[in-house]
């Protein structure tokens, strides 16, 4: 590699790093139904690491799960039962999306369950 495309990178490297960061929650949160929109859930308890934007116990949320590397949606064959316990992960990148050449505020968001 030479010196000056060396160069270029380390330079370039940095202000990649200026991105919008994920913000990750974890939680254990307690299923309450199922319905055609995914899991309605209760928060029962936040991770004390979890920054402050993040949900608090007794909030109420409703996804669709993933499975850990929010790569697919969770087999529903594999989604906690209502009154089950979970364990939860939740991440969230607000940024900027392209549309057709028309750039939009958008938020992308993912719910993993990481443990029954």
């Amino acid at each position: 590699m030479s010196k000056s495309l060396a160069t270029f990178l380390l330079c370039a490297l940095p202000s990649l790093s200026l991105a919008n960061a994920w913000l990750v929650c974890d939680y254990n949160i307690m299923i309450q139904a199922i319905d055609e929109a995914g899991l309605r859930a209760v928060v029962k308890e936040a991770a004390p690491r979890n920054p402050d934007s993040c949900l608090r116990p007794g909030a109420e949320l409703s996804f669709r799960p993933e499975t850990a590397d929010y790569q697919n949606e969770l087999p529903q064959k594999r989604w906690p039962q209502p009154q089950q316990t979970a364990k939860l992960r939740y991440r969230e990148l607000s940024g900027f999306c392209k549309n057709d050449g028309d750039s939009k505020p958008c938020t992308i968001a993912h719910y993993s369950i990481l443990a029954k």
